[in-house]
C-alpha cells in the first residue's frame, strides 16, 4: 500500500502536496499590496493553465495566493503603523 504524502499546513489549513507554494508566494510577493485579489488570483490561474493541473489544484492555488496576499497586506499595515518590534 502506497503511503500518501502529508498535506502541508500553512495559513490555518492544509494544502495539496503538488501545490507550488514557493512559486506562488514568490509571485505574490512581487505584486504591490494594493493590487486587487482578483488580479492576483487570475494571474496565478493563468500560470497554472497546464492541462496536467486539475481544476481542484488550480482553485487551491488561487486560494493560497489570496492568503499570501492578505498576509503581505497585514505585514505592510504592521510596518507602516509601527506595530513591528513593539514589546508584547
Amino acid at each position: 500500500m502506497k503511503k500518501q504524502k502529508k498535506r502541508p499546513r500553512e495559513y490555518g489549513r492544509s494544502w495539496h502536496p503538488q501545490l507550488p507554494r514557493g512559486d506562488i508566494s514568490w509571485l505574490v510577493a512581487n505584486y504591490h499590496v494594493g493590487t486587487s485579489g482578483a488580479e492576483i488570483a487570475d494571474e496565478v490561474a493563468r500560470r497554472l493553465s497546464d492541462p496536467r493541473c486539475t481544476p481542484a489544484i488550480r482553485q487551491e492555488a488561487r486560494e493560497y495566493a489570496l492568503a499570501c496576499h492578505a498576509d503581505n497586506g497585514q505585514l505592510y499595515t504592521d510596518v507602516t503603523s509601527g506595530n513591528i518590534g513593539a514589546a508584547a
